[in-house]
């Protein structure tokens, strides 16, 4: 079965992204990155794991039109 592609734009802890990568397609994307880097898997992102620190604007989920849930990781 083919993974899930994941986009990863949060600092999480090291078990998470293992658990991530062994069950997802997992893309890191950094603060400072460009969107033209993810240019060749944005249709197929499926999900966003950002942090309340993250910023995610409309325009940016617009770059990824499959994205079916933006999780957001932390505590309150």
């Amino acid at each position: 079965m083919k993974k899930p592609h994941v986009l990863l734009m949060a600092a999480v802890p090291p078990m998470l992204i293992e658990r991530l990568e062994q069950n997802y397609h997992l893309h890191k994307f950094f603060p400072g990155q460009s969107l033209e880097s993810m240019e060749g898997i944005a249709p197929d992102v499926q999900a966003i794991v950002a942090s309340g620190e993250s910023r995610v604007t409309a325009d940016f989920l617009a770059q990824f039109p499959a994205t079916g849930i933006l999780a957001v990781f932390g505590a309150s």
